[in-house]
């Protein structure tokens, strides 16, 4: 009898070697040269990716930092800022309703892919420690006197604790600085979207603004202080403040800093050209849109004294 040898299985790996095009188009600047010391290709030191990193770390990144490190804050051009009307900048207090298929989209992370447990049928032979979102609270022995006694208790009862950082603390904390100082001017009525009320101040704050004291020198004495409040007639919404950026010194290379610079004048050019490219801006801007109102462009003359020490 011959006996059949089972055939021999033979694992085999199929490797396939795919190439891949560069379709993409060459920068559109010239290569940067670097001064690379020439240590031959003997090292391997080229080919390594270690030395291609520590190449582009050593350069310098050509970027510009301004003043406002490139987030101006202008409010200059905003409709009735500097009138006290904040509703430019603020969002509306009526929101749109949201659209029942954007519905969905606004859920928070922690409820997708949950099904509605409130929903879902529940057999009424199922305990309700089962069922129940917390676990149950067993009073034993105790009696209707206990449980008031408990439910009145000063150290269980939960502090509401006022966010700092709330826009309308803010307000109110502002607000009840001109409280203490002008208590028969105090708004005392119901808050509403134009007026609210200040914050409740303490008696120590009362009594730091009726006896003042010197923060560094307490034995100094006030003797007299007078209101300072702001002119607004004098802010115009338009052309209150202007930010003046010179792209060269303009009084040529200096290793120095200028002195001129700080009392130079700008002395606006009259420009009828622009005169008219603004009013017809102003005849196309609607006062009652979001739109700030359009400003005139000028172009400025710089003047300084010719003595750099004057």
């Amino acid at each position: 009898m011959s006996s059949q040898r089972p055939e021999r299985v033979v694992h085999q790996d199929y490797i396939a070697r795919i190439r891949y095009s560069n379709a993409l188009p060459p920068p559109p600047h010239p290569p940067k040269l670097l001064e690379i010391p020439g240590t031959g290709l003997a090292g391997g030191e080229y080919t390594s990716a270690a030395y291609a990193s520590k190449l582009a770390r050593e350069q310098p990144l050509n970027i510009e930092a301004d003043a406002e490190l490139g987030m101006p804050i202008d409010l200059i051009g905003v409709p009735g800022i500097f009138e006290g009307d904040n509703r430019a900048i603020f969002t509306s207090e009526t929101p749109q309703p949201i659209d029942p298929k954007d519905k969905q989209l606004l859920k928070p992370l922690a409820a997708l892919g949950k099904g509605n447990a409130l929903g879902a049928p529940v057999s009424f032979l199922r305990r309700t420690e089962y069922t129940a979102s917390q676990a149950p609270q067993h009073f034993a022995n105790a009696t209707s006197k206990d449980l008031n006694r408990l439910r009145n208790d000063p150290k269980r009862r939960k502090v509401q604790s006022v966010d700092k950082e709330d826009p309308i603390n803010i307000l109110r904390n502002i607000a009840k600085g001109f409280d203490i100082a002008y208590p028969e001017d105090a708004f005392r009525g119901e808050d509403s979207t134009t007026t609210l009320r200040g914050a409740a101040p303490t008696d120590a704050e009362i009594k730091a603004w009726a006896n003042p004291k010197h923060p560094t020198k307490p034995e100094l004495k006030l003797l007299d202080s007078y209101p300072v409040l702001p002119d607004l007639d004098a802010l115009p919404t338009s052309g209150a403040y202007i930010i003046t950026k010179f792209q060269a010194n303009p009084f040529g290379v200096s290793e120095t800093y200028d002195q001129r610079l700080d009392c130079g004048l700008l002395y606006p050019i009259d420009d009828p050209a622009k005169q008219a490219e603004h009013q017809r801006k102003m005849d196309e801007w609607d006062s009652n849109s979001n739109k700030p109102q359009p400003l005139i462009e000028y172009d400025y003359d710089f003047y300084a004294p010719n003595d750099p020490t004057a």
